[in-house]
């Protein structure tokens, strides 16, 4: 297409968009009764002239009386409170504690069987790990020194030594040791150094 061709269809195309345009800016096109009452309402709106020159404009009275909304009248609620204190001091709201998590369903289980009874006690009887020194002391309240190591005791007749073993009497060269747990055994006597 040569450049006028196209100036021709542009000028055509505006041409129609201008026509569209003036269409709907005309005023309406009314039938000859609405024509009437237009007419009348221009002719009780029209100026009339008083006395002195003035010019007095008539309203036209409603046709029909509207019922009066009270509500309408009403001013409209605020959306904030009033009444607030300002020297009470605010607490928010406890928030509810969260329900407890559902509690899993377990399948009953029996308890474990009880332990069995502990074996018997060996019958063996423990080893005398400690010597006889000496005593010293008064004739009717000896005292044995026994040594464990480097350790020294100091006993009386009937006092318990290092658990297993009780001093049943005490003499100057030997002392008679029995066992706790075993008091139906003879004691056991010790010498000096032995």
């Amino acid at each position: 297409m040569s450049e006028a061709g196209r100036k021709k269809l542009l000028l055509g195309m505006l041409g129609a968009l201008l026509l569209v345009f003036a269409w709907q800016q005309l005023p309406e096109r009314s039938s000859p009764s609405s024509r009437n009452s237009q007419i009348e309402d221009a002719a009780a709106n029209r100026p009339r002239r008083t006395r002195g020159g003035r010019r007095t404009r008539t309203v036209e009275q409603p046709r029909e009386v509207r019922e009066l909304m009270v509500s309408a009248l009403d001013p409209e609620p605020s959306r904030f409170k009033i009444g607030r204190n300002l020297w009470a001091f605010y607490t928010p709201p406890v928030a509810p504690p969260p329900p407890p998590p559902p509690r899993p369903e377990r399948e009953y289980t029996p308890p474990p069987p009880p332990p069995p009874p502990p074996p018997p006690r060996d019958p063996t009887l423990p080893e005398i790990r400690f010597s006889y020194l000496g005593s010293f002391g008064p004739k009717d309240r000896r005292i044995a020194v026994l040594a464990d190591g480097d350790e020294l005791i100091n006993a009386l007749e009937g006092d318990v030594v290092l658990n297993d073993f009780r001093v049943a009497k005490i003499g100057y060269e030997s002392v008679y040791i029995e066992y706790v747990d075993f008091p139906d055994e003879e004691p056991q006597q010790l010498e000096v150094g032995g």
